[in-house]
């Protein structure tokens, strides 16, 4: 009887050491999952602040090109100064 509980213990033991292995495996694959998604997060936030500067400075050179054409010629053609007043003045909606 003694050497059958003995068995039993030693079996659930050895199960606990195997589900004990399998979770650390787990989380460590959890972790790993976890700073990957945080450094392509970062990146797509780093492109996103890029893209939005670059359109920015598009814009301020539009403006800056408006101011020019309106003191060069006193006033710009209708078309050339609608189109600058357009894409200065639309909102910038995809990145």
């Amino acid at each position: 009887m003694e050497l059958f509980v003995i068995r039993l213990l030693v079996k659930q033991v050895t199960s606990s050491h195997e589900e004990a292995e399998i979770l650390r495996r787990e989380n460590e694959a959890l972790k790993t999952n976890a700073a990957d998604k945080e450094e392509r997060a970062k990146a797509v936030l780093k492109n996103a602040r890029q893209r939005i500067l670059q359109l920015q400075e598009a814009k301020n050179a539009l403006a800056r090109q408006l101011n020019e054409a309106e003191q060069t010629k006193g006033t710009c053609s209708f078309t050339l100064c609608f189109g600058i007043w357009l894409s200065v003045t639309m909102p910038i909606v995809a990145i």
